[in-house]
């Protein structure tokens, strides 16, 4: 039998936790890619709404400035118009007291003018009385002068202090000379 021989050769073994070792380094090593890259998306996606987010506040911004300065415009309008109707309002306010002032002016005139006029009608009404009065007492004076009959006129004569005719009016309508006058008989 042939000896054969066998050799052996060591060769230099590598442990069996190298193996291990680099199963499980290379799971990790997929894990960790793994997490790296969803890392990656999820930080991409939180990039992507960061972005929109920001696009979508720069948007609400830029609305809110706007609505700002025509709130602003509407408010610089409006003081003017309150201004406008402030003086116009204080114009108005001066117009009332200028009326007030001219009414009571007018109002203590009236009452001079009425307290004259008073007086007038006061005076007048006075006069009519004391002219009513001087009226009356002529006419019951004259009333006793005029003589009405014959007789009257004697009388009147023996007094002595006018000149007296003596006349008679047959008809109506007719004139009939009496001393220097014309006198003539109607219906009243």
């Amino acid at each position: 039998m042939l000896e054969e021989k066998q050799t052996f050769t060591q060769e230099a073994a590598t442990p069996r936790w190298v193996g291990i070792v680099v199963v499980g380094l290379a799971v990790v090593s997929v894990v960790a890619l793994s997490a790296g890259w969803a890392a990656s998306s999820r930080s991409r996606a939180v990039e992507q709404s960061l972005a929109t987010q920001s696009q979508q506040f720069r948007q609400s911004q830029d609305i809110l400035n706007q609505r700002l300065a025509r709130a602003e415009d509407i408010n610089a309008q409006l003081q003017g118009e309150l201004s406008v109707v402030t003086d116009k309002m204080k114009l108005t306010q001066t117009e009332v007291n200028q009326a007030r002032v001219q009414t009571k002016r007018i109002k203590e005139e009236d009452a001079k003018q009425l307290t004259d006029l008073q007086t007038n009608v006061n005076g007048v009404r006075s006069d009519l009385d004391a002219t009513k009065n001087g009226l009356n007492m002529t006419r019951g004076e004259f009333g006793t002068l005029i003589a009405k009959n014959h007789d009257q006129i004697e009388e009147l004569r023996r007094l002595g202090e006018r000149d007296y005719y003596e006349f008679s009016i047959s008809k109506k309508g007719q004139r009939e000379k009496v001393g220097e006058l014309m006198v003539e008989l109607c219906s009243v």
